[in-house]
């Protein structure tokens, strides 16, 4: 997630107009950030939750369904989800900061015109 940040916001400064505008670009590139680092980090939380259970019957349950089932749609593991993955591995970051760019863009114009 660091580095698709990275870039997603290199991308994004390398179109602003002016250090007047930084903030507001800045709380924009946040906002379109929210959603996708927070399904990240909830995953990441499940599987680090999943991985820490203590010998009994949960971790076995967990051991059994690891080992003998196959991974679909929302499966304990997020690394063996098919639909987590795509998700995960898919994302451009390039058109993410370019629709970002236009929203903020589409954003400040609308709110100079309400301004007039």
């Amino acid at each position: 997630m660091a580095l698709e940040s990275a870039y997603t916001l290199s991308m994004i400064l390398a179109h602003h107009p002016s250090t007047k505008s930084l903030p507001s670009l800045l709380a924009a590139y946040v906002e379109m950030r929210r959603s996708r680092t927070s399904r990240a980090r909830q995953r990441s939380k499940q599987m680090h939750d999943i991985c820490q259970l203590v010998d009994g019957t949960e971790q076995e349950e967990r051991d059994r369904v690891f080992k003998e089932e196959i991974p679909g749609d929302n499966f304990p593991n997020p690394w063996a989800d098919p639909k987590f993955q795509t998700w995960l591995w898919s994302y451009d970051a390039k058109i993410a900061a370019d629709e970002c760019w236009r929203t903020w863009k589409i954003a400040r114009s609308q709110d100079r015109l309400s301004k007039l």
